[in-house]
């Protein structure tokens, strides 16, 4: 039911999930399909419009996508935001008028909002002990963004950081970088 009710959200918010098929295997604990001892290591590959998760094949170390998600308002946000005009104060005497800015652009809330549900994903399946080891691969402020929302438990998890956008690389150049 954590699974459904996550989805369910993931889909009102606006964002597209493909959700890994799992097996069960007889000792409880999920999987994704293959057997093994190794650990389970997890990469994923965000920025502000879309992210790709993987899962590194123990036999030979290739990347299988195991989730995609989508940021609707991602491509969006970077054409409407000069159009829309900031609010406006009057001013307590006079007729002044003042353009108010905002503490934060709709494009940094868009980010943050993104971030946080796929923190969400990564919780989830971290509980579900999906994976043991998290790569994040992602440009500095996406990066800056997601540390944030991630918990405590999932960052322990992480064992390390590419600073670079590589979310439209094909899986064989991506797994070769």
């Amino acid at each position: 039911t954590v699974r459904k009710r996550h989805k369910d959200s993931m889909a009102a918010a606006g964002y597209a999930e493909q959700l890994p098929r799992l097996h069960h295997n007889p000792h409880g604990a999920p999987h994704l399909g293959w057997e093994t001892d190794m650990s389970k290591t997890w990469v994923l590959t965000p920025d502000s419009t879309r992210a790709r998760l993987f899962e590194v094949v123990p036999v030979d170390k290739s990347l299988s996508e195991v989730a995609c998600f989508t940021n609707p308002d991602g491509r969006a946000l970077g054409r409407d935001a000069a159009t829309d005009r900031p609010p406006r104060v009057n001013e307590s005497v006079g007729r002044v008028r003042h353009a108010i800015e905002p503490h934060t652009s709709p494009q940094e809330k868009s980010i943050n909002h993104f971030a946080h549900a796929i923190s969400e994903a990564l919780e989830r399946g971290h509980l579900d002990r999906l994976y043991d080891r998290l790569v994040l691969v992602a440009p500095d402020r996406f990066l800056g963004a997601l540390h944030s929302n991630l918990s405590d438990a999932v960052t322990a998890c992480v064992v390390g950081e590419v600073r670079r956008n590589l979310t439209a690389l094909p899986v064989p150049e991506l797994h070769s970088r």
